[in-house]
C-alpha cells in the first residue's frame, strides 16, 4: 500500500460508523438512458481495472493489496419513498477486504425521473480519480473498447515504495514546521474527550459579481482562486481563535509525474499547511505571503502526513497541544479540481444532486468550488463541537473578509473586523447601546443601519415600485452634501413641502443628516399662515 492508502486504512477503521471515507454522489440521468446497458458498462469498468477489484487484505508482510480476478456487481433499484430515504439506504461502510469497493444503485424519482447513485471508497479513489472513472464509465456504455494503460496504481505503489528518502523536502517541511505551531482554540469552550465523527454541511457562495471581482483581483495578482480563498480561510481562523500561528490541512494531487495524470488512484494526500497572519501585514501582503508558500509546498509534495507527523513529535511535540500524538490539525481547506456539471454520459450531461454529508472527518473542513461563474463553498463541521448558527456566523464572516480585501488590500490585518455590518450591529453595537425606554438612535441612523444589514431589501413601496435601503441612503446622502454646500448650517430649520412620494422620505433624511430640523408646509394652508410659519 501507498503512504496516502495506510493512512486511510487506519483513519477508516476509527469512524464507528465506517463512513467518513466514503465518497458517495448522486446524478439525475439524461432522459433514455437504459438500465441494463448502464450496469453492463459498470461490469466492463471493473472487469478493466484492477484497482476496482482490489481487496486490503493483511498478509505476514502487513496489509497488502490483493486483486480478485473478478467481482460481482449489480446495479439495483432502491424501493424507497423519497431522495433522502434512498440515500440512507444507499450509503453504507464497505468491507476493504471484499471487492468491488465500488457501488451503485439506481432511483426512480415520483415525478418519472431516474437517480444514479455512485460510492467509492477513498482507499481507491479521489478527487481526480472520479473524472476519469466516469469518463471511462461513458466511454463503455457508448460500446467502445478501451487500450489497456501500460502502468496501473499497483505498479506505482511498488515504484514508489522502492524511492529513497527525499532529505531535501524533508530539510523543507523541517524548516516549516518546527518550532511548532501555536494550534487552533476552536471552538474556546473546550472538546469532548473522544471524536465521534458526527458532522453536518453548511453551504453558501459569493454571488456573481463579487465572484467575477475575486477572479478579476487573482488574474491582476497572480494567485490561484485556491490561494486567495485560502488566505480568507486563515484570516477566518486567525479571527475565530485569537491566534497568529497555526496549521491548516490541504489536499495535494499527489501526480507529481506525467503517466500518473489520468492514472486513477489514492494519490491526493493532506499536507500541512501552516499559515502566520501577523497583525501588522497587509492583506496584500497576506496574501502573497500564501502565494509563495502553496508554491512552496507543490514543489515539496512528495513527503507523508505520517512522516511529517512524526518529525514534529521527535522534535518535541506541539506547543499549546496537550500530546505529542495529537494530529498536526484539525482544520482543512481544498479545492475542488473539476465542476461536477462537467460529467456527462453518451453526449448528455449529468445533473449532480449533493448529497447531505453526515460525517465529519474533522472540526472544520471548508470545501470551495465554481459552478456556473459563482463560487460556491461547504463548510463541514464536527457536531459534537459546533451548532449551525456558530458555522453560519462563520460563513458570514468568510464573505466579508473576502469582501474586504477587494475593497482595500492595503489594510492591515489587525484592523479588519470579521463581522459583517449585520453581525456588528446585532452581536456588537446594539449590546452596547442604552435602550430605556428606548434606542438612543435618530432616525437616518436606524435607517443607514438597515441599508448595511438588508441594503437590497425594499425601504419604500409606492404604486408598484420600490426603492430599496441602499438606494434610500445614497439618495438621502447626496441630498444633505447638497444642502451643506447649498449653506444650511446644523441646527437651521429647512421648510419641506413635496407630493406624497418616495422623495419625501429621502427629503426628510436628508435634512436630519445634514444636522438641520424640517418643518413640513402644504400648499393647501392659507397664505398668511404659511408666510407666519416662514417668518417665524
Amino acid at each position: 500500500l501507498t503512504h496516502t492508502q495506510l493512512s486511510l486504512y487506519f483513519e477508516s477503521q476509527l469512524d464507528p460508523a465506517g463512513l467518513a471515507y466514503n465518497i458517495p454522489g448522486a446524478f439525475r440521468l439524461p432522459g433514455g438512458v437504459d438500465p441494463q446497458r448502464l450496469e453492463a458498462a459498470f461490469r466492463r469498468l471493473i472487469a478493466a481495472e484492477p484497482l476496482l477489484r482490489t481487496a486490503i487484505v493483511f498478509t505476514p508482510q502487513g496489509l497488502r493489496q490483493k486483486v480478485a480476478e473478478r467481482a460481482e456487481f449489480s446495479l439495483p433499484y432502491l424501493d424507497s419513498a423519497s431522495f433522502e430515504e434512498a440515500e440512507a439506504a444507499f450509503i453504507k461502510p464497505f468491507d476493504l477486504s471484499a471487492p468491488p469497493l465500488l457501488r451503485a444503485a439506481l432511483w426512480q424519482e415520483p415525478s418519472g425521473g431516474t437517480i444514479l447513485f455512485i460510492d467509492m471508497h477513498h482507499i481507491i479513489s479521489d478527487g481526480i480519480s472520479t473524472p476519469v472513472y466516469l469518463d471511462r464509465l461513458d466511454r463503455f456504455y457508448r460500446g467502445e473498447s478501451l487500450k489497456a494503460p501500460e502502468l496501473r496504481y499497483m505498479d506505482y505503489a511498488y515504484w514508489l515504495d522502492r524511492q529513497p528518502e527525499k532529505r531535501e523536502a524533508l530539510d523543507y517541511w523541517r524548516r516549516r514546521l518546527l518550532p511548532a505551531a501555536e494550534g487552533l482554540d476552536l471552538p474556546p469552550e473546550g472538546r469532548p474527550n473522544a471524536f465521534d465523527y458526527q458532522g453536518a454541511r453548511y453551504a453558501f457562495g459569493l454571488d456573481e459579481p463579487t465572484s467575477r471581482a475575486c477572479q478579476e483581483y487573482c488574474d491582476r495578482r497572480g494567485l490561484t482562486p485556491y490561494m486567495f480563498f485560502m488566505a480568507v480561510y486563515g484570516l477566518l481562523l486567525a479571527k475565530a481563535s485569537g491566534s497568529g500561528d497555526f496549521i491548516v490541512g490541504t489536499p495535494v494531487s499527489g501526480r507529481t509525474r506525467r503517466e500518473l495524470m489520468d492514472m486513477p488512484g489514492a494519490f491526493m494526500h493532506p499536507l500541512p499547511f501552516r499559515l502566520t497572519p501577523a497583525r501588522e501585514l497587509s492583506l496584500a501582503q497576506w496574501l502573497e505571503q500564501v502565494k509563495a508558500d502553496v508554491l512552496d509546498m507543490i514543489n515539496y509534495q512528495g513527503c507523508s502526513i505520517a512522516d511529517l507527523t512524526a518529525m514534529v513529535a521527535e522534535a518535541g511535540g506541539r506547543s499549546g497541544q496537550a500530546e505529542a500524538n495529537q494530529p498536526l490539525y484539525r482544520v482543512m481547506f481544498h479545492y475542488r479540481p473539476l465542476s461536477p456539471s462537467s460529467f456527462t454520459l453518451e453526449g448528455k450531461p449529468l445533473e449532480f444532486l449533493p448529497l447531505e454529508a453526515r460525517r465529519a472527518k474533522l472540526d472544520l473542513n471548508l470545501e470551495a468550488g465554481k459552478e456556473d461563474g459563482r463560487f460556491c463553498f461547504w463548510l463541514e463541521y464536527a457536531l459534537s463541537l459546533f451548532d449551525e448558527p456558530t458555522i453560519a456566523l462563520y460563513s458570514r464572516s468568510f464573505k466579508t473578509l473576502a469582501a474586504e480585501i477587494l475593497r482595500d488590500d492595503s489594510q492591515k490585518i489587525g484592523q479588519v473586523s470579521a463581522a459583517s455590518p449585520e453581525d456588528r450591529l446585532l452581536l456588537i453595537e446594539k449590546p452596547n447601546r442604552v435602550r430605556m425606554p428606548y434606542e438612543n438612535r435618530c432616525l437616518d441612523q436606524l435607517f443607514d443601519d438597515m441599508a448595511q444589514i438588508l441594503p437590497n431589501h425594499a425601504a419604500i413601496r409606492w404604486r408598484g415600485e420600490a426603492l430599496s435601503y441602499r438606494e434610500l441612503r445614497l439618495r438621502s446622502d447626496a441630498l444633505a452634501a447638497h444642502l451643506l454646500d447649498s449653506g444650511a448650517r446644523p441646527g437651521d430649520i429647512i421648510a419641506l413641502t413635496h407630493k406624497r412620494t418616495p422623495d419625501i422620505i429621502t427629503a426628510l433624511l436628508g435634512i436630519l443628516k445634514a444636522g438641520c430640523a424640517y418643518m413640513p408646509l402644504l400648499t393647501s394652508f392659507p397664505a398668511n399662515r404659511l408666510s407666519y410659519m416662514l417668518e417665524n
